[in-house]
């Protein structure tokens, strides 16, 4: 069952989806912590932002965000090889 509020913005009816079904557990509370202060910060309420995540991690299952940094990347374009090697690492698990 979805779980939803109807509100109202200049007269018209939103409807504000709160379940994630899609995203895991891990991305889900990334995308709050990121976006809830920034909108929070526009005046709108945390039950007008927030997600619940419905699915489930599987148990040993990594992040489902990963982050690559480059080294010195603000003073030269990132090394096209070094992101391949990257990607393939990660198709290889």
């Amino acid at each position: 069952m979805m779980t939803e509020a109807m509100e109202q913005v200049d007269g018209e009816a939103i409807t504000v989806l709160r379940d994630s079904y899609r995203s895991r557990v891990s991305l889900v509370e990334f995308v709050n912590a990121v976006f809830l202060p920034v909108f929070e910060a526009t005046g709108l309420e945390r039950g007008q932002v927030e997600l619940k995540p419905i699915r489930k991690d599987k148990e040993g299952q990594a992040c489902s965000l990963e982050v690559w940094l480059y080294p010195d990347s603000n003073k030269r374009a990132p090394d096209p090889d070094a992101l391949a090697l990257g990607i393939e690492g990660f198709l290889a698990l």
